[in-house]
């Protein structure tokens, strides 16, 4: 598994363990930001073709907290 995914899944872990928000991003809603982020987790960990794109959904909203400061 390559190092930024592995970050990414203590950066989610982490966070996860936060109160729940709910945030928009461009057109995306995220309702329970906890949710979303603990099925990134799920995919990065499966390593397979859509743990790909679970990395870059989670570092756009990692992006997007640390923006705002959340």
């Amino acid at each position: 598994m390559k190092d930024n995914h592995l970050n990414a899944i203590k950066w989610i872990t982490m966070r996860i363990q936060r109160p729940t928000i709910q945030i928009v991003i461009d057109c995306a809603t995220y309702h329970d930001l906890n949710y979303s982020l603990e099925v990134n987790l799920n995919r990065i960990k499966m390593n397979n073709g859509s743990s790909r794109a679970a990395y870059i959904q989670t570092k756009k909203i990692k992006d997007y907290l640390e923006l705002k400061g959340i």
